[in-house]
């Protein structure tokens, strides 16, 4: 072939091969930046995303930037790091809705890890969810019922939980529900029934549950079929995996069988009168009480025969049951014993004197006026009325410094703090000067009388009272918060609200002792302040038959009242943490040890008379 042919066939070959070799396709591309720093933020490196997120924001400007700080800003809070996610935070600024909302939220997030729960509430209350990113959601629902939660709002704390209830796995579910649960328990049946129908069908369910769980608790066979309406009532709906296996529980806890109850009380001496009028109001509970839940009571004497003896002789007499002893020290007498072979509840409470777990037989039950729990329940107040720094006056003595320190205990829970304390005796005549040491008072005349003495000169001027604290918790029994409360006035708080437990408040009160005490916010039990959730027809008969003792024992009537009943429906407390009684002296719950508490009303006093707070809003 000649040369000239040669070089151009060569060429064509080596072209034609080309095109049969297989194409060489380039690397695929890696993650980008962002993608990594997402992925380290999903798998927990918190640290590490938020290094990653920080870079990426240096190398970006406007809105980029702006989500880059954000996310660097929640992986530092997710770690930890309050502090350099708080100055994160607030060097952020942006007016775009969508970045405003997720700043919001981890401010909110931030405020929670450093105890401001005013702050959290406020944030939250700005924050509409459909802006932000769905993976979000679950913190800000969680947030809401948190704080809600510690304000005693249950309603508002349970929609937050229904919401979030779609957005947890299975083991979070379980507890969200049991939360769900709790918070509706806070509020007595007359006003679940006036939250209802709710627009969201699921919290409609909640609220429907829970109403007829009380309402139909006195008998198991009516209890078993209202919780079976309810089931085909609400198909799938979320309590029925967790809520429905407790009430079945509580089903066969139902009904203890009391034939014949032994009633130990100390009906000489005294604390006779006491213990008379809680007498009365069990005795006053059996005649209204149905027939087949009358047991034969027989009543023994503590103070002739000491509370073991009269529960051994009440155990030889064939008692099934035992309600008392009512002194403390008789209780821890009993408490004491190496076996109760009789289901006992006792009218007092005592340290150290559980009962044993849930998963155990409820030998010993501890019930009584406790001024701890309406403490707590004054600070939880407070909070919910957005005060957070406090002043507090008690009595001289072991039952002032266990107010204080329930009342400091549960303020400090809830991110407030106990600005100052006083204890007064309340025997003195003259209870201004503890008044005036609490409030500063004291001090600005110290320092005017100094400075008189350095000039030679007299001084005219007003002591100003201190302004670091924003409510006052006062523990006074009705005679010295008369004298307190307008102390308080006359040394420039009347600014300050004022809280205070049930022991202030005396029914029927005259009008000057209404000037004194008016404006107190106060919680007490609903037989003396909530009209909606008395027993009316008990109330009407016992004011009726001693209507000077209605009045002045009416909380120990209510003692009574409450002690048959709930004795027969202790299993049910016993075995759920859940459970609750509707009781004239407040809704009762037991807790692990066996102790029952009390969940208040609230009213504020006006022209002498309680005015009921908070009815909850739809």
């Amino acid at each position: 072939m000649p040369r000239r042919l040669l070089i151009p066939l060569l060429i064509l070959l080596a072209l034609l091969l080309a095109a049969c070799a297989p194409a060489v396709k380039p690397p695929p591309a890696g993650p980008s930046a962002e993608e990594l720093a997402a992925r380290r933020l999903e798998s927990g490196d918190f640290a590490g995303a938020a290094r990653d997120f920080l870079e990426l924001a240096r190398g970006s400007s406007g809105e980029a930037a702006t989500r880059y700080r954000l996310f660097a800003a929640e992986a530092l809070l997710r770690s930890g790091d309050t502090g350099a996610a708080g100055v994160l935070l607030d060097e952020i600024r942006t007016k775009v809705p969508v970045l405003q909302a997720w700043q919001a939220l981890l401010q909110a997030m931030l405020a929670q890890q450093r105890q401001q729960p005013g702050k959290v509430a406020t944030l939250l209350a700005g924050i509409d969810p459909q802006l932000l990113p769905s993976r979000l959601l679950p913190d800000l629902y969680r947030l809401q019922a948190r704080s809600f939660e510690a304000s005693g709002n249950g309603l508002e704390a349970a929609r937050a939980r229904v919401r979030l209830d779609a957005l947890l796995g299975p083991e979070e579910q379980q507890a969200n529900r049991l939360a769900v649960w709790e918070a509706l328990n806070r509020y007595n049946s007359q006003v679940l029934e006036g939250l209802r129908p709710d627009p969201d069908p699921v919290l409609d369910g909640w609220i429907e549950l829970s109403v007829l769980a009380r309402r139909e608790s006195g008998s198991a066979l009516r209890l078993r079929q209202a919780l079976a309406d309810w089931s085909s009532r609400h198909p799938g709906h979320p309590a029925a995996e967790t809520i429905l296996p407790q009430l079945e529980q509580m089903v066969q806890a139902l009904d203890i069988q009391v034939a014949q109850l032994a009633v130990l009380l100390p009906l000489s001496g005294r604390l006779a009168t006491a213990a008379q009028a809680i007498r009365d109001g069990m005795v006053m509970a059996w005649f209204e009480a149905p027939e087949g839940e009358r047991p034969v009571m027989r009543f023994y004497d503590t103070t002739t025969r000491g509370a073991v003896d009269a529960y051994q002789q009440a155990a030889a007499d064939g008692a099934d049951a035992v309600v008392g002893p009512l002194a403390k020290e008789e209780v821890e007498r009993l408490a004491g014993l190496e076996q109760l072979p009789l289901l006992t509840l006792a009218l007092n409470q005592v340290p150290g004197a559980a009962s044993g777990r849930r998963d155990q037989p409820l030998r010993l039950a501890q019930f009584g006026l406790v001024p701890e729990d309406e403490a707590a329940q004054a600070a939880e107040r407070a909070w919910f009325d957005g005060h957070l720094r406090g002043l507090v006056l008690v009595p001289e003595g072991e039952w002032g410094q266990r107010v204080l320190q329930a009342f400091r205990g549960r303020l400090v829970e809830l991110g407030g703090e106990l600005v100052d304390f006083r204890a007064y005796d309340p025997e003195q005549r003259d209870l201004g000067p503890p008044v005036k040491a609490l409030l500063g008072i004291d001090e600005a005349e110290h320092r005017r009388a100094a400075l008189q003495r350095l000039i030679g000169e007299r001084l005219h001027f007003e002591p100003r009272r201190r302004q670091d604290a924003d409510f006052v918790f006062l523990a006074a029994r009705h005679i010295p918060a008369r004298q307190l409360i307008p102390q308080l006035r006359f040394h420039h708080a009347e600014d300050l609200p004022v809280y205070a437990t049930s022991h202030l408040f005396r029914p029927g009160m005259d009008s000057e002792a209404a000037r004194d005490l008016e404006g107190v916010i106060f919680g007490d039990m609903p037989w003396l302040i909530d009209p909606r959730s008395r027993d009316r027809t008990l109330y009407a008969l016992i004011s009726n038959a001693w209507p000077r003792r209605a009045l002045s024992q009416g909380r120990l009537f209510a003692l009574g009242i409450d002690a048959f009943r709930l004795l027969p429906r202790l299993g049910r407390l016993h075995v759920s943490a859940t459970a609750r009684f509707e009781g004239q002296t407040g809704m009762l719950y037991m807790d692990e040890g066996g102790r029952i508490h009390r969940l208040l009303s609230w009213a504020r006093l006006e022209e002498g008379e309680p005015v009921l707070l908070d009815q909850p809003q739809r």
